[in-house]
């Protein structure tokens, strides 16, 4: 048996037992007893981890069928497609042999491909595992900075275009909900018993499961997101008459909304776009943040001042053009 300092604040120990040759790590020198409570513990840990005797593989797949009635479906999905994309080198290694030299070496070869919230994902997961099974190991991993995503707002002539558009279709009604603030996941969740009057009830959301399957969760993406809003009553008649507000795949919505910014020759943007729209119209019109924050269901002012910024950049920029063009 040898102890070797590996770091400043990493010692590791590889001992054999049982036949098996373990690798253990601690963040100081460790005491002959220390090192055998912890083979004591790797040996019984592992044997808990699955047929492939501690693989990478066998501890995320173990993972994620013990968080999979507490995280959810979206998030369970998520970390299954994760799975397949780990190399299959990395995957096969035991997962105490794992080094931080092998797990920079996969981020590496993923952040070449992927964007930087994806790579983070992606070696947020790892770590996760890594921290379930060996929660005395702390590799310190280098991440790709993380750009701001430009937020792509409509103008008011554009949404009004869209919306005059998908009259009479089944994408008018969701439309129209997401320009007042609601997200995809909750205007799919929506059921006609959720309409009040002119009282829109948002308590649950629409999520794809790890078979593609659309299920509905029992509270939306957050806390702050259950809430109650007024809409216009044009909407909610229109809801009644129809009996339904939308019963068809999340994703058309957003293939009807692309074929018809194609159609009507507007630049294109997102269905959340309008999220966005709704933030930046309510505080023109006097809204005040604390009742944007709650007729939207954010948690934090965060997104919703960067689209105010978005939106007075704009306004300066159209400003400066008008200023511009007085003298010419």
């Amino acid at each position: 048996m040898k102890i070797e300092q590996i770091s400043k604040n990493t010692y590791r120990v590889r001992k054999q037992y049982k036949g098996t040759q373990y690798t253990l790590f601690f963040d100081h020198k460790p005491s002959e007893k220390e090192i055998t409570i912890k083979l004591s513990d790797r040996y019984i840990q592992e044997g808990k981890i699955g047929q492939k005797s501690g693989t990478l593989a066998s501890a995320m797949q173990n993972y994620i069928s013990s968080k999979d009635n507490i995280l959810s479906p979206s998030t369970i999905r998520g970390y299954t497609q994760l799975v397949g994309m780990y190399p299959k080198w990395i995957l096969n290694t035991n997962l105490y042999d794992l080094t931080q030299s092998d797990i920079q070496k996969a981020v590496n070869e993923y952040a070449l491909e992927h964007s930087p919230k994806s790579t983070m994902n992606y070696s947020s997961f790892l770590l996760t595992v890594l921290k379930m099974y060996r929660p005395e190991y702390r590799p310190s991993i280098t991440l790709p900075k993380i750009k701001q995503p430009e937020i792509n707002l409509p103008t008011e002539d554009e949404v009004l275009k869209v919306i005059k558009y998908f009259e009479g279709t089944e994408y008018h009604i969701p439309i129209q909900l997401a320009c007042l603030g609601l997200r995809r996941s909750e205007i799919c969740a929506l059921t006609l018993s959720d309409l009040d009057g002119n009282t829109l009830t948002i308590d649950k959301g629409a999520v794809f499961n790890k078979n593609q399957e659309v299920v509905i969760k029992d509270m939306p993406k957050t806390l702050a997101s259950i809430r109650q809003i007024y809409i216009p009553k044009s909407l909610a008649e229109e809801i009644r008459q129809k009996g339904y507000i939308y019963k068809y795949k999340p994703n058309a919505i957003n293939i009807a909304l692309h074929k018809a910014q194609k159609r009507l020759n507007i630049p294109p943007f997102r269905l959340h776009d309008l999220r966005h729209f709704y933030v930046s119209y309510a505080h023109s019109k006097g809204m005040t943040d604390v009742d944007i924050m709650k007729a939207a269901g954010y948690g934090s002012d965060r997104i919703m001042k960067r689209t105010y910024r978005h939106s007075m950049d704009r306004e300066n920029a159209e400003q400066k053009r008008i200023a511009d063009g007085i003298f010419a």
